[in-house]
């Protein structure tokens, strides 16, 4: 198979691209709706109840679903590269165990094709967590109470401003969670990138 980077950098810079528009414009439109509810005339009652709509509901599901895209995207580019750099990968993944997805490739490309991730320490560790984060959206549609994990997961709360927890257990992320996340990925797709083919996506 022949490696074409630049093509591959193009790619990942697009993806990250769609995601942060689709981010953009889903967050401006909500915006606007939440600006005119704040100069509406309408009893308070009815602008309670659509602001609850409009942020806790429409904003937050749609984060939920945003925040689940770009992990995809970082774990999607780092299965793909660690493919294309690393020698016999299926046999090698599969002899990293007892660790998620994001820490055995981290292991793999470290040990097969010689890359640091010295240089992006905080987005890596932040990603760790947003992967948990990730997870308890994907499998109990944010519901920390039935997790694997409650203790750990209210632990990454305290660690993030965008994050909390509602009364019902359930997890609210603010409209700051999805840029983190998206920068975080961001970082660390464009380091793996130079690092791999000497290749930036930005």
């Amino acid at each position: 198979m022949t490696v074409d980077p630049p093509k591959i950098a193009k790619y990942l810079s697009k993806r990250l691209d769609y995601l942060q528009v689709c981010h953009v414009e889903i967050e401006d439109h909500l915006s606007s709706k939440l600006l005119a509810l704040a100069n509406s005339a309408a009893p308070q009652s009815d602008i309670a109840a659509t602001f609850f709509q409009l942020e806790h509901v429409s904003g937050n599901t749609f984060r939920y679903s945003m925040f689940i895209a770009v992990i995809t995207f970082l774990e999607e580019t780092l299965i793909a590269l660690s493919k294309l750099k690393v020698p016999s990968y299926d046999a090698k993944v599969r002899g990293i165990r007892n660790v998620n997805w994001l820490a055995r490739h981290r292991q793999l490309l470290e040990a097969e094709a010689d890359v640091s991730f010295d240089s992006v320490t905080a987005e890596y560790d932040s990603m760790v967590d947003f992967v948990i984060v990730r997870n308890v959206l994907a499998h109990t549609w944010g519901n920390i109470r039935v997790c694997k994990n409650p203790t750990g997961v209210r632990d990454i709360i305290e660690r993030y401003e965008f994050l909390e927890e509602y009364a019902d257990g359930h997890l609210f992320i603010a409209d700051t969670g999805v840029p983190t996340v998206l920068f975080a990925a961001g970082e660390i797709a464009d380091h793996m990138m130079s690092e791999l083919f000497g290749i930036p996506i930005f």
